[in-house]
C-alpha cells in the first residue's frame, strides 16, 4: 500500500508540473492507501487518522476560500495525511512547507529570470515566460510527504 500511495504522490506531482491539476483519482488512490495503511495498524488509529484528515481539510478548504491554495491541494493534502502515522503529520506538515518554501524561492528566481530577458525581434516574450503562471504547491505536498514516509520507517 505504501508502494502504491508513493507512486500515486510522484504522479499526482508530474500531472501538477504539467496540467496545473491534480485529478481525483489520484487523490482517491492516496487516500486508499494511507486507509490501507492505518487499518492495518488497527481501527484506533485508522479512526485517529481519519479525523485528522477531517480536521486538515477544513483548514485547506479556509485557505481555498481565501484563494490561497488550490482545489486539488485541499484534497491531496489530506489524503496524504493518511500515508504516515498520526504522530508524524507534523513532522510531515513541516517537510511540505520546507519543500514549498525551496520551490517558492526557486519560482521566484525563475520568474525574475524570464521577466526579466529581452524580448525577442518580434517583440514577443521568451519561452518560458511566467507572468500568469502559479507554484504547483502539489508538488511540495507530494514530496514532502515521500520524505516523510521515508523518514517514518
Amino acid at each position: 500500500a505504501g508502494a502504491l500511495g508513493g507512486a500515486a504522490l510522484l504522479i499526482g506531482a508530474a500531472t501538477d508540473i504539467m496540467q496545473r491539476i491534480i485529478p481525483n483519482r489520484i487523490v482517491l488512490l492516496v487516500a486508499l492507501a494511507g486507509v490501507s495503511i492505518r487499518f492495518e495498524n488497527g481501527v484506533d488509529e485508522l479512526l485517529l487518522a481519519i479525523a485528522v484528515a477531517a480536521f486538515i481539510f477544513v483548514v485547506m478548504l479556509a485557505l481555498f476560500h481565501f484563494q490561497i491554495v488550490g482545489g486539488g491541494d485541499v484534497k491531496l493534502l489530506p489524503a496524504a495525511s493518511l500515508l504516515t502515522p498520526v504522530s508524524d503529520v507534523p513532522q510531515q506538515i513541516f517537510l511540505i512547507a520546507c519543500t514549498g518554501g525551496a520551490m517558492a524561492l526557486l519560482w521566484i528566481a525563475r520568474q525574475h529570470w524570464t521577466i526579466s530577458r529581452p524580448l525577442r525581434g518580434n517583440g514577443s516574450a521568451a519561452p518560458g515566460d511566467l507572468h500568469n503562471d502559479t507554484l504547483p504547491y502539489g508538488v511540495a505536498i507530494c514530496l514532502g510527504t515521500l520524505a516523510n514516509m521515508a523518514l517514518s520507517k
